[in-house]
Parts: structure tokens; sequence; C-alpha cells
């Protein structure tokens, strides 16, 4: 059992180690992870402000060529409006040409008209006057002499007036050459002012185009890059998000790692105390059993009491510490799913197989008359049911204290449910050590059956009736109780 003890602990201990070492690995794996994840996102923050000062140089570099296009298109403007204002110079000399040129047509229209009356009244005098002349020759040529300095001083002044008209005329066509000249000028000037304006129109579109595919261009790529930033700024935020969530995951394994360690401590010393003293009881027991057969009996019935007591306790903090270990199984295998990071196994064992005993029985008394046997009894105790009672006495009711009687104890051999799970789990004990145990409980179990059996015999027959009880129990699949057999 020391050796057993040893072998357990050992075992227990290198589970732990296992498992501690499993669960550093993990750790140690958690943290390599960890500092990728933050070594790829130490990248991607550079990677980040490398994209943001890109982004800004480009912005300069799109602000910059903005304030150029403007001081371009604000310099065509002002020529533009120097162009303008110079056709409006020009339009208000024209206008005052002509202006200036429809008065003096005017003027020279009323002079000509004056011109035209002042001749036509002197013909009307002349024709007066030579009507006169002739009437009287002196008169006449008083007035003829008269009438011509008054002529020559009319065609005197008639020269006068043409000269003048001369004048005006070669004014007229000097004023209209001037003014051809400026419409021509004015003219010129239009069309150059137009080719100019198409021009400055032209560059002015193209510049606008130039413009506009930049700005298209640079907003493209500032979308282009605020698409990227915006997915870099994901990533990271996923990155950050994932890395608490690890931490925190991290903090729980390692949390329930701990009470794991702390409760199949516990479990360990609770299970060892509990060994030690069912050690300790079957150590007592086996001294008890050698002393003698009667009191060899009477221990073994209460040894078979309190073992079952043992059992149950033992069976029950066995099942106790199976579920809390399958929980704590499933805890890690749920822990494992999500962050893969430790897996225990229980280890499993295949159920040995029992070996039964042989039967055997030996009378007394060479010829066997007849048999009895119950098999009714429950698991574990040796009480008698009613219908044994009454099968036992009526086959009883034909034999006196003439007779021999031999009763031999019937015991399942299922064997004990906790040495079963002690035995199933392989927890260090060896097999033929728990087969040991079996037998020696079996032993107690069927010396308390057959007494049972024994004394039911006196209860019909006598008390002076012949008893022996057989050296072996009966082993039968789903059978519990006694036979009784009667020899003659």
């Amino acid at each position: 059992m020391k050796e057993w003890f040893k072998h357990l602990h050992v075992k227990l201990k290198d589970a732990e180690d296992n498992a501690t070492k499993a669960t550093n690995k993990k750790v140690e794996e958690l943290k390599a992870q960890l500092a990728t994840i933050e070594k790829n996102r130490v990248s991607e923050d550079s990677k980040m402000v490398g994209l943001k000062d890109e982004l800004r140089r480009k912005e300069i570099e799109y602000l910059d060529a903005l304030k150029e296009k403007d001081k371009e298109i604000k310099a065509k403007e002002a020529t533009i409006l120097a162009t303008k204002e110079g056709m409006k110079k020009i339009e208000g000399l024209k206008a005052s040409t002509d202006e200036n040129l429809t008065k003096f047509k005017e003027e020279s229209k009323q002079k000509e008209l004056q011109h035209l009356e002042a001749t036509k009244a002197l013909q009307n005098e002349i024709k007066a006057k030579e009507s006169q002349l002739a009437a009287s020759s002196k008169e006449e040529t008083l007035k003829s002499i008269a009438l011509d300095k008054e002529l020559k001083a009319k065609e005197a002044q008639l020269l006068a007036s043409k000269d003048e008209m001369k004048k005006l005329e070669a004014q007229r066509v000097a004023t209209e050459d001037k003014l051809a000249k400026l419409k021509e000028e004015s003219k010129q000037q239009q069309l150059q002012n137009l080719e100019a304006t198409k021009a400055l129109q032209a560059d002015l579109k193209a510049k606008e185009s130039q413009i506009a595919s930049f700005n298209k261009e640079e907003t493209l790529k500032s979308i282009a890059l605020e698409k990227e930033l915006k997915a870099k700024e994901a990533t990271i935020v996923a990155n950050k998000e994932n890395y608490k969530k690890t931490e925190t995951l991290k903090a729980s394994l390692e949390e329930n790692i701990t009470k794991l360690k702390e409760e199949f401590k516990q479990k360990e010393l609770q299970y060892l105390e509990a060994a030690k003293a069912l050690q300790a009881d079957i150590k007592a027991k086996e001294t008890q059993l050698g002393a003698s057969k009667k009191d060899e009996t009477l221990k073994i019935i209460a040894l078979e009491k309190e073992l079952k007591q043992k059992e149950g306790v033992l069976a029950q903090q066995q099942d106790d510490f199976t579920k809390r270990i399958a929980s704590n199984e499933q805890t890690i295998k749920t822990l494992n799913e999500k962050i893969k990071l430790l897996e225990t196994a229980t280890p499993k064992t295949a159920v040995a197989t029992k070996t039964s005993a042989p039967t055997s029985s030996k009378g007394h008394k060479p010829i066997m008359v007849d048999k009895v046997t119950c098999t009714d009894m429950g698991t574990g105790v040796n009480a008698i049911s009613e219908t044994c009672k009454k099968e036992v006495q009526t086959f009883l009711a034909k034999y006196d204290s003439s007779y021999f009687f031999e009763v031999a104890p019937i015991v399942d051999n299922g064997g004990f449910a906790s040495l079963k799970l002690i035995k199933n789990k392989k927890v260090g004990v060896e097999d033929t050590e728990i087969d040991r145990i079996s037998g020696l409980a079996n032993i107690g179990l069927g010396k308390a059956r057959a007494k049972a059996g024994g004394e039911l015999v006196e209860t019909y027959v006598g008390e002076g009736a012949k008893i022996s009880y057989a050296l072996s129990n009966i082993e039968q699949d789903k059978a519990r109780g006694f036979q009784i057999r009667v020899y003659q």
C-alpha cells in the first residue's frame, strides 16, 4: 500500500507538472503571439504616420497649386478688366468723334442752305435789276454799274463762301479720314482684344480643366488614402481589442488554472487521507481476522459494515472528484477552443476482468440428501427475506436433528463499486491488490450470510442441530444469499 501511495503521489505530481508545463508553454505561446501583435501594431502605427505625412504633403501641394492657379486667374482677370477699360475708352472716343462729326455735318448743311438761299436771292435781285435795266438805259447804266459793283461784291462774297465751303469740305474729309482711321484702329483693337480674350478664355478653360483634373485626381488619391487610413485604423482597433481579449482570457485562464491546481491538491490530500484511513482500517481488520474464527466472523461483519460505509464515502468522494475533474476538463476544453491554450485529458483504462475463485464445497457426510438456496438478499447486506424464510421452513420441516446441515454463502461476483472505480481509474493501485481486497471483503460478507443461514437452521430444526459452514463462497452472477445442504 505504501508503494501504491508513492506511485499515486508520483503520478499526481507528474500530472501536475505536465499541466504546469503545458500551461507555461501555452502562456509562452500567448506571450509570443502578443509580442507579434504588438510588433505588428507598431509597424502599422509607423505606416499610418507615413501615410498621414504623405497625405499632408499632398494636401500642401494641392493647396499651393490652387494658390498658383488663383494668382494666374486673378492676373488674367486683371488683364481682361484692363482690356475692357481700354475698350470703354475707345468706344467713348468713337462716340465723341461721331457726335462731333454729326454736329459738323449739321453746321455744314445749315451753311450750305444759307449759301443757296443767298445765291437764290442774289439771282432774283439780278433778274430784277436786269428788268429794271431794260426799262431805262440811264438808270440801267447806273444801276448796271451799281449792280456790277454789287454783283462783284456778291461774287466775291460767293467766292469767299465757296472757299469756306471747300475748307469745310476739306475739314469734313479730313475728319472722315481720321474717323475711318479711328474706326480701323478701334476695329483692330477690338479684334486684338477679342483674340486676347479668346486666348485668355481658352487658357482659363485649360487651367480650369487642369485644376478639375488635378482636383479629381487628388480627390481620388485622398479618398483612397482615407480608405486605407480607415482600414489601417480599423485593423489597429481590432488588434487592440484582440490584445485586450487575449489579456483577459490569459488572466482568466491563469486564475482558473490556479484554482484547478488548488482544488486538485485539496482533492489529492482528501483522497490520500481517505486511502490512508482505509489502509489503516484494512490492516487493523486483517490483524483482527487472524485472532479466531468466531471473532474473525464478528469482526469481518463489522469490517464489512465499516468497509461499506468507507466505500460509500470514498465512492461519493471519488464521484464528486470525478465530476469536478470532468467539469474542470470541460472548462479547460472551452478555454482551449477559444484561445488554443491548454489541453489535458483524464487517463482512460480498460476494465480489468475479475478472476473468480473456483467454488468448492465439502460435506462432512458422503451422501447429500437435498439442498435449498436463497439468492434474494440485498447488495452488501445479510438480511433474510420473508420468502426465503418460508422456503427454508418448508424445506427443513422434512428433517430433524439427526441430519447434518452445511451452510455455504453465495456472493455476487460483480465486485464492489468503489474498488471497481479505483481499478478503472488506474490511480496507481495494482489490480492484484484490488482483487485481494475484494476477496477479503467477500470472505467477511460470506461469513455473515452463512451465519444468518445457520441461525435460520437452528430456528426451525432446534438448538441441537449439527451445523457446519463451507470454507469458500459460492460466486454466482446477480445472486446474494446462502445454500443449505442436508447430509445423512
